[in-house]
């Protein structure tokens, strides 16, 4: 299997915040175990992460190792659970695993990718925009 990278790096990162008062919501991803190769540190670093945020009153939802089905449907759940709980919710996503910038577009990549090439990015990988779009788009207070 040829493994390609495209500028991939080991990414643990924030992808969006939005504050206020009222309930708070997390996702984190530690996606470790890809077909392309392991990756050693990403599911700690999500659970550490995980539990610091969990001590700051946030209900966490954790996940790690998702194909890209699972890491979409991660994301859909987070994002109406987000959107269902009003305006003074603080919500917020970290993920740590592989990450590819292409054409100034910026991806996150499920274990189960197969990424041969450019083209490959768009269909395999999440990008990131497409979520931020939306969690911007929430009645939060901030974004």
């Amino acid at each position: 299997m040829h493994r390609a990278h495209f500028g991939a790096r080991p990414a643990g990162f924030r992808l969006a915040v939005a504050g206020g008062n009222g309930k708070t919501y997390r996702l984190r991803v530690g996606n470790s175990a890809y077909q392309a190769g392991p990756l050693a540190t990403p599911a700690n670093d999500a659970g550490l992460i995980a539990q610091t945020l969990q001590a700051a009153g946030f209900d966490v939802t954790g996940a790690r190792d998702l194909d890209g089905e699972s890491l979409r449907a991660a994301f859909k759940d987070f994002l109406d659970k987000a959107q269902a709980s009003g305006p003074d919710t603080v919500a917020f996503v970290y993920l740590a695993g592989y990450g590819l910038q292409l054409n100034g577009d910026n991806y996150f990549v499920p274990v189960d990718a197969k990424i041969a090439s450019a083209q490959d990015v768009a269909i395999e990988a999440l990008r990131i925009s497409d979520y931020t779009r939306r969690l911007d788009g929430l009645p939060l207070k901030a974004s």
